[in-house]
């Protein structure tokens, strides 16, 4: 049975400014400004980029769920969930729903241009177990939705998008130790990408 906490939202704005101060809650965005403490793995071999048997989505189901394990382990994991139409609920058919379900929006990010809307970000407190979100990272695999974990005592977060997951860790020295250890999944590109 999935326990799910809902978040205050100054509690959770506390806690990223003091994990990501100069970044929005996206994994590009906290790409750019804390380069020393991210990685990226791919979800597939070649660095492929999109599942197309169900072969490869056990391989990325399996990738994303080892690489969670690592930087949420068994501590309380943070879901969000983003609604870019900027709800003040989350919709009942948003693809994670179920895992946000009467979810506070914790933070709303103003439109990245004049076409856009505010994009609305959904969080609840939860404890991991591997497997908990295949579902929804089936999703992300497929390009059809975006989410973020963040390890609620350190700060480490995962971010995974189609083809694979941004990582950042709390210290350059934490990101090497775990980068290393995932080094058969890292892009041959030097810029990381």
């Amino acid at each position: 049975m999935l326990t799910m906490h809902a978040i205050e939202p100054e509690e959770f704005k506390s806690r990223w400014r003091e994990w990501y101060p100069d970044a929005a809650p996206h994994g590009w965005a906290m790409g750019e400004a804390y380069p020393y403490r991210w990685f990226r793995i791919h979800s597939l071999p070649g660095s492929k980029r999109l599942p197309e048997r169900e072969e490869d989505y056990v391989t990325v189901l399996a990738r994303q769920n080892t690489v969670v394990d690592a930087i949420i382990g068994t501590a309380e994991c943070v879901l969000i969930g983003y609604d870019y139409a900027g709800a003040y609920d989350l919709p009942a058919n948003h693809l994670l729903a179920e895992w946000l379900p009467d979810a506070p929006p914790v933070m709303r990010l103003a439109p990245e241009d004049e076409d856009s809307e505010a994009t609305s970000l959904f969080a609840a407190r939860m404890a991991w177990y591997d497997g908990m979100l295949d579902p929804a990272l089936r999703a992300v695999a497929d390009d059809q939705l975006r989410l973020l974990l963040l390890n609620w005592e350190t700060g480490a977060a995962y971010a995974p998008y189609d083809g694979g997951a941004d990582l950042f860790l709390p210290s350059e020295h934490e990101r090497d130790r775990v980068r290393e250890h995932f080094k058969r999944w890292l892009s041959p590109d030097p810029s990381g990408l």
